[in-house]
């Protein structure tokens, strides 16, 4: 498709941002499902962590890892779930939360008292940063304007309305 898509750069108004996504899409690993950083540190209630750090750590494991096309900030691995806990374990324990903060029944208190299974490395790795990356497509689809999507839904005039 991005082939076809590149051949025929005449053929389509959105031909660069076509081709941007359809290269993201080629460089996703065929998993399932994905994490988003939100979420992740969300859930821990700790501060984001860049995606080329992230990336590195899981890849730094020996795991697989891809940007997914569903968000800039997501990714698809074959790493199981205990070891991005334990990823972001790593990255608690560089950058440290208020435990204080967290309820005693909050899911980021227990994950955060479970240690980790290994020390994880944030090191660069060659490979956390996809190829994409590199050229100027639009990789995400983007908002074409402020505010821009559905707006309010018609309703019923009020009669004063409807005398103007």
């Amino acid at each position: 498709m991005l082939d076809h898509v590149k051949l025929s750069e005449d053929s389509y108004h959105t031909n660069p941002r076509m081709q941007g996504m359809l290269t993201v899409i080629g460089e996703e690993l065929d998993m399932p499902f994905y994490w988003t950083l939100e979420k992740l540190t969300g859930t821990l209630h700790c501060n984001s962590i860049p995606m080329v750090s992230l990336c590195s750590a899981i890849l730094n494991q020996g795991y697989k890892v891809s940007i997914s096309h569903c968000s800039p900030q997501s990714v698809k691995t074959n790493a199981p779930s205990w070891v991005m806990w334990d990823i972001l374990k790593g990255w608690v324990k560089i950058h440290p939360v208020v435990m204080q903060n967290i309820a005693e029944n909050s899911p980021a208190r227990k994950i955060l008292e479970k240690p980790a299974s290994f020390e994880a490395d944030f090191t660069k790795h060659p490979e956390a940063s996809p190829a994409s990356r590199t050229i100027k497509l639009v990789r995400f689809q983007v908002n074409p304007e402020p505010n821009w999507g559905p707006k309010a839904r018609a309703g019923k005039k009020s009669e004063r309305k409807r005398k103007l």
